[in-house]
């Protein structure tokens, strides 16, 4: 009789055992195939067009003179603007000449420089998302207001539409695309 507990002891065992051991392999290919679908999702390639490649290009190195040369070098508009007093150059780069001069909606990229030829900031506006994807380096913007360039405040940032108030930063100018992408 002994005997027979003994054995159905090591039964139970040996089939607890089992269903432990058999768990945690499901549960480890649970999360093997979540890492593959994340994995999968990282490497699928996005496709830029002119527009958000050249506002990728930018950084807080740019000079106006640079930036004036990867304009040429694509088949977008270029629309001149001037602001009187600020002492800052505007340009608006767009598919099209209606665009670029605001005489029609559509995607742009505003782009600003001080007095001395450095990217003030770069303003990625697409018409169709209502995101709107900022690379701040310095001068005068709705959030900051800062004199130098490299501040704490250069970086990539993301808002809704006229929600100028609201910015969101991402680490890189290719995360803050993702929100117009999605």
């Amino acid at each position: 009789m002994e005997t027979k507990t003994k054995s159905k002891k090591k039964l139970i065992f040996i089939v607890v055992a089992l269903v432990l051991v058999l768990s945690a392999i499901g549960q480890n290919e649970e999360v093997q195939s979540d890492n593959a679908e994340v994995v999968e999702k990282e490497n699928v390639s996005v496709e830029y067009d002119a527009l958000q490649t050249l506002f990728l290009k930018l950084s807080s190195t740019t000079t106006e003179e640079e930036f004036l040369s990867l304009v040429e070098k694509t088949d977008l508009c270029l629309g001149y603007h001037w602001y009187h007093g600020s002492k800052v150059t505007r340009y608006m780069v767009a598919f099209s000449e209606a665009v670029a001069n605001v005489e029609e909606d559509g995607d742009y990229l505003e782009v600003y420089f001080s007095n001395d030829g450095l990217l003030e900031e770069a303003d990625y506006n697409n018409h169709s998302s209502n995101i709107n994807v900022l690379y701040y380096n310095f001068g005068c913007d709705w959030n900051f207001n800062d004199k130098q360039p490299n501040n704490e405040h250069t970086g990539y940032y993301s808002y809704e539409g006229t929600d100028i108030y609201n910015y969101s930063k991402a680490s890189n100018g290719k995360e803050a695309l993702k929100r117009v992408m999605e």
